[in-house]
């Protein structure tokens, strides 16, 4: 049975449209403003970032409407971005007149595809909302699968196949050390259980699996008792591993 359509967002709320077509930048403060939205526009994913530089704290866009494909700044790095430097609460909605890369769309909380009315912006709106409520839920603050940062860092001094041999010896490595909390959960081997969930997060907090290393710290913290968490994992690394295909992959 499908799930039951999401009902629409019509609250006013400051909107961010970041597109390099002047068009957009012009059409989409109208068709928003006409529903009470207040919205302003930059024309890349840098000056996106400048703005918000010079916009005070209570005055900060609420939600960011991003092109996925702009020069410069990709769209993912910059979703990166935005969770770094904006309230938790900041909803980041993509868009695009072409189909979302499944990398792109795990860096977002939801997705529009052009051309899109007033009415499907309202309801990528609720979506998105709900999308930073189960996160939030999972891990008391949204996470991303990998911190951009922690990877630019690792990408200046490590050469992209090793990089990429890394992050795969990491992304094998967790399914094997799950399959072992897996059994120590039915034989109740509750040391066990922890010494591995430090394992994972010793490793993913190293190469910036934010989402991963968040979950194996609960695990670790919670024992046994939070051994229900075991199902999140493989769709957590499942994100990670779209994201490095973006990076990494020849």
């Amino acid at each position: 049975m499908p799930p039951p359509p999401t009902a629409p967002d019509r609250v006013p709320v400051r909107v961010l449209v970041i597109d390099d077509d002047s068009v957009m930048r012009r059409l989409l403060p109208l068709l928003l403003n006409a529903e009470g939205h207040t919205v302003t526009s930059a024309e890349s994913g840098d000056a996106a970032l400048k703005h918000l530089e010079t916009v005070a704290p209570r005055d900060l866009p609420s939600v960011f409407l991003v092109d996925l494909k702009m020069p410069g700044l990709s769209a993912t790095t910059l979703a990166m971005r935005l969770r770094r430097d904006c309230p938790p609460s900041a909803l980041l909605i993509a868009m695009s007149a072409t189909a979302a890369a499944p990398a792109e769309e795990a860096c977002f909380d939801a997705f529009l595809h052009k051309p899109f009315t007033a009415d499907d912006f309202a309801v990528a709106r609720s979506r998105a909302q709900a999308h930073a409520r189960e996160s939030t839920a999972a891990h008391g603050v949204p996470l991303p699968a990998l911190d951009q940062n922690i990877f630019a860092n690792l990408a200046a001094v490590i050469a992209a196949a090793e990089l990429q041999q890394v992050y795969k010896l990491l992304l094998d490595d967790v399914p094997l050390r799950l399959d072992r909390m897996r059994s120590a959960a039915e034989a109740r081997d509750e040391a066990t259980f922890i010494r591995e969930a430090h394992a994972i997060k010793g490793g993913c907090g190293m190469l910036g699996a934010a989402e991963l290393q968040a979950l194996a710290e609960r695990m670790e913290t919670g024992g046994l008792a939070s051994s229900s968490l075991l199902a999140d994992f493989q769709p957590a690394v499942d994100r990670v591993r779209r994201i490095l295909e973006m990076h990494l992959d020849p």
